[in-house]
């Protein structure tokens, strides 16, 4: 529980964690807005950390709504904010939140965070490799990308993974 309120209530009430997980989360975001759910969802998606900002940008929302967002969130203790980058307070929340998702909503979440991230990657192979697996995992078109990274001087920081993903798409 490291000493958060939301395990440590789940853990005492439960003898099964995962399905207390989805039942405390749900309660936890009963009342919220769809905007505090919508941007639980895209961290779940997105699998790393993200600004208030750059959400605002995948989700075409004003910052000032990113932000609003970002503190229901805070004080329902379902995220937490390090710097300026807000994730899930734990890795059964998010696993409680992508259990939640529908698939259609999540290849959506793929897709925009697929765009987003071909859109300011400037040639960075790192945001490039996860453009590409965002655009697998929603069913988008990928060899054209992946041309491009298989094409790049830097293909030998993709790592033998890397290399074994662009391999796949190509047979």
């Amino acid at each position: 529980a490291a000493g958060s309120p939301f395990w440590l209530e789940a853990l005492a009430r439960s003898e099964d964690t995962a399905a207390n997980a989805n039942r405390l989360l749900m309660s936890r975001l009963r009342g919220a807005d769809s905007d505090a759910a919508a941007f639980l969802s895209l961290l779940v998606v997105a699998g790393r950390p993200l600004a208030p900002e750059e959400a605002a940008t995948i989700l075409a929302w004003s910052e000032a709504r990113a932000e609003a967002a970002t503190a229901e969130l805070i004080a329902r203790g379902v995220a937490v904010r390090r710097g300026t980058l807000l994730r899930p307070a734990h890795d059964l929340i998010r696993e409680a939140a992508a259990a939640e998702l529908p698939e259609p909503k999540r290849q959506e979440l793929h897709r925009r965070l697929a765009l987003h991230l071909e859109a300011v990657a400037e040639g960075e192979l790192k945001l490039l490799r996860e453009a590409l697996e965002h655009r697998l995992a929603a069913g988008l078109p990928a060899t054209e990308l992946a041309e491009q990274l298989a094409r790049s001087p830097q293909r030998t920081l993709l790592g033998s993974e890397g290399l074994r993903a662009l391999a796949f798409i190509f047979e």
